[in-house]
């Protein structure tokens, strides 16, 4: 028997831009994370452990990082294999080569790589990903060979679904992985967990241990896979700690304290959300984005609100702003625009310039 714990696309020194100055934070939380993956591979006893691609997420980390990265896999009391990926693509100013790998770090770079190891009675293989515009069949030349009681493949890109998903770039054929006739066949760079077995040849993509985008639900796993005489058992374990999800929230007739009540129902302290308000709003009472989010944002790991809803006039009374007024005059005059219309584009940028207009006027800040 022998027992694999196989994870991909940690992306570690990500930048993370989009969370502002909350990056830092979350290059940490995926180091964190990536330690508890090294941690249950040695306490749980692993033969192996297997990083399918992408394991930073440039070729260019910081050197802390990649002492981190050494440090932290010699200190894992098994075999590990790791294969370059889209990102930390192996080519001759690859971080790879700046790496002093620690005895039992072991790095599939030549394509094909084929890795005996004997005490395991093992062979692994798999092809680099040399470019960042690599788009040759990532299981090219990749079979079983020889004695060895084991066979494991490992292949970072896109597997190709009939009908579905047929992209060329890092292209991976169900035929292919049939082909291997592995054991197992550890996929990356998709960041879900999901079985792709073609042919009796048993094929997983781990996902990533933790979002990398806001749009990335479902993350957090890796998987443990059991090679024996009984066949190839897999099985999610979530290692992660951090959930990404996007919600909706239907605006219509609810007050901002409303608005701000329906998003704090939805905190976590470990979710990073993204919030899209939908539906009609009132253009007499404006939601303050700056103050929902403000209102809302520590009940959450990371949180974005979008507004999406469009604008409701019907309770918008021209009377409630004096013509003495700039707001009052330019109320009145874009009211009339909307009213005399019968182009429905220039009802619908009257009506954006009203929304815009009104709330610049009244000293909201637009974002």
């Amino acid at each position: 028997m022998l027992r694999l714990l196989h994870t991909a696309d940690v992306h570690l020194d990500a930048p993370f831009g989009f969370l502002g100055s909350e990056g830092a934070a979350h290059r940490r939380q995926i180091r964190d994370t990536f330690s508890r993956i090294t941690t249950q591979a040695a306490e749980d006893r692993y033969d192996l452990l297997l990083i399918a691609g992408d394991l930073f997420n440039s070729n260019h980390p910081a050197r802390e990082t990649q002492h981190f990265l050494t440090t932290t896999l010699a200190a894992v009391p098994c075999v590990v294999c790791i294969l370059p990926g889209n990102h930390d693509y192996l080519d001759r100013r690859s971080v790879y080569h700046k790496l002093t790998l620690p005895p039992n770090m072991h790095l599939l770079g030549q394509r094909p790589s084929y890795i005996e190891f004997p005490d395991l009675d093992l062979v692994v293989a798999g092809n680099p990903i040399q470019s960042q515009h690599d788009d040759s069949p990532q299981l090219k030349d990749i079979a079983r060979t020889g004695a060895a009681r084991w066979f494991v493949a490992m292949a970072h890109g896109n597997m190709k679904i009939a009908g579905h998903f047929e992209s060329t770039s890092r292209p991976i054929e169900p035929e292919a992985i049939a082909a291997t006739g592995a054991d197992y066949v550890a996929l990356g760079d998709w960041h879900r967990f999901a079985k792709y077995s073609h042919g009796g040849v048993a094929a997983y993509y781990s996902g990533a241990p933790e979002p990398t985008a806001v749009t990335q639900g479902k993350t957090g796993a890796v998987a443990s896979v059991t090679l024996s005489d009984q066949g190839t058992a897999v099985e999610p374990l979530q290692v992660g700690s951090i959930e990404a999800r996007s919600l909706e929230i239907d605006v219509t007739g609810l007050s901002e304290a409303e608005v701000v009540a329906a998003v704090q129902g939805q905190a976590g302290s470990n979710l990073m959300v993204t919030v899209t308000l939908r539906g009609m709003k009132s253009a007499a009472n404006l939601l303050d984005l700056e103050t929902i989010h403000d209102s809302t944002a520590a009940g959450f790991y990371w949180l974005q609100i979008k507004d999406h809803a469009a604008f409701s006039f019907k309770d918008l009374d021209p009377n409630d702003y004096p013509e003495a007024f700039v707001i009052g005059q330019y109320v009145r005059l874009l009211a009339g625009r909307i009213e005399e219309s019968t182009d429905e584009r220039e009802k619908r940028l009257a009506e954006g310039a009203l929304q815009l207009g009104v709330a610049l006027l009244k000293g909201h800040k637009v974002l």
